[in-house]
């Protein structure tokens, strides 16, 4: 834990001065260190039930890399470390802003650990699918709107802190646009092939076709509110950006009793699928509040201005949809086992509906679409 923590410092560090390739890919260390450690385990170690300590060691060495390798790309940059036991100005402006974002963070738990309980009391897959939906939607939020934002936010503070608020305005819509640009699609996709994906992911073992269709609804219903967890992660930025911790604590706050309020009340129509519609409910109004607070503190940020990009968006990805759809029902002809079909829906419809994306936003005249492209290549090498 202290070798992590301070490696997200160090990352932060490097990402005020616009290094982020380095940072960016110190979890693939950890995912290394862990699984070579746990494979040593099972060779080495007669005693299975003594591997989890080599996982142990695996976890240690990959913390220590992950802080080892930004520390030296920032050191690089002229950043030399050294012990400060004086405090100051800076130190107590910290504090002021810190302690809003860890309760802004602890609320977000409680809300996560909420929708479990309630998930545990419907029945015992409830909890599974409902997690396993949740992540497919947080994969795009995860790769995409974050990378968005963690290059975004130091432009936003640097424009503040040199009190330049039409710089704050442009690289905040900049960074919307693009934002919207990647949620509307995925979410969309997530949408129309949530059977197949899943299919392709977790049909194996115990897990068996009664419950990919069990989680496919709730897949779909996560699918509509990426777009929304996306928007309300990049306005949250916007407003710590602004030195603002306490709206977007007082807004999950809001949230949270939206979250328990609708999530008690539509599962008792609709159980797991009910939960998933309360969170993605409680994003939309957190997304609306804190669109609320930035655009009234920031005169020039308005809807108006994203009407255009999310016109076109809007447009090309539901024709994306539509090419899938059609595609995936063409393929459902061939006379192939489940995973086998699953794996050609998706080996198909994804590349192809991006492409069919893509062109319709180069016809319309998309604002961002040589930065949308610029990053879906960069994370097409990585893969």
């Amino acid at each position: 834990m202290l070798f992590i923590c301070l490696a997200a410092i160090i990352s932060a560090g490097l990402n005020l001065v616009g290094r982020f390739a380095v940072a960016a890919s110190t979890p693939i260390l950890l995912n290394l260190s862990m699984i070579g450690a746990l494979a040593a385990g099972l060779w080495l170690d007669a005693d299975v039930a003594r591997v989890v300590y080599w996982l142990c060691g695996g976890v240690l060495l990959g913390g220590l890399l992950q802080l080892l390798f930004p520390a030296i790309d920032l050191m690089r940059q002229g950043w030399r470390p050294r012990l400060e036991l004086q405090g100051g100005a800076a130190l107590t402006e910290l504090w002021q802003l810190f302690l809003p974002g860890l309760m802004g963070a602890a609320i977000l738990q409680v809300n996560i650990l909420i929708s479990r309980l309630l998930a545990y009391s419907l029945d015992e897959s409830a909890v599974s699918v409902l997690y396993l939906a949740s992540r497919l939607m947080e994969l795009p939020l995860g790769v995409f709107t974050i990378a968005v934002a963690t290059v975004f936010f130091p432009l936003l503070a640097k424009a503040l802190s040199n009190h330049d608020e039409t710089a704050f305005s442009a690289a905040f819509l900049q960074g919307l646009r693009l934002v919207v640009g990647i949620s509307v699609p995925a979410g969309i996709g997530l949408f129309v092939l949530g059977e197949p994906i899943i299919e392709l992911l977790f049909l194996w073992g115990a897990f068996e076709q009664a419950d990919v269709l069990a989680t496919v609804p709730l897949l779909a219903i996560y699918g509509i509110g990426l777009p929304l967890y996306s928007a309300a992660t990049f306005a949250t930025r916007g407003l710590h950006a602004s030195k603002d911790m306490r709206t977007p604590v007082r807004v999950a706050g809001y949230c949270l009793l939206i979250n328990l309020f609708l999530g008690l009340l539509l599962m008792q129509f609709w159980g797991a699928a009910g939960l998933a519609a309360a969170n993605v409910l409680a994003a939309l109004a957190q997304s609306w509040l804190l669109w609320r607070a930035l655009s009234a503190r920031r005169p020039g940020i308005s809807c108006r201005a994203l009407r255009p990009a999310l016109s076109k968006v809007l447009l090309a990805g539901a024709s994306m949809g539509l090419f899938c759809a059609l595609a995936w029902s063409c393929l459902a002809g061939f006379d192939l086992n489940e995973k086998l079909s699953a794996a050609l829906t998706v080996a198909v419809c994804v590349p192809g509906g991006a492409t069919v994306y893509f062109i319709l936003l180069y016809l319309l005249r998309f604002e961002e679409l040589a930065t949308l492209k610029a990053m879906f290549l960069s994370y097409l090498k990585k893969r």
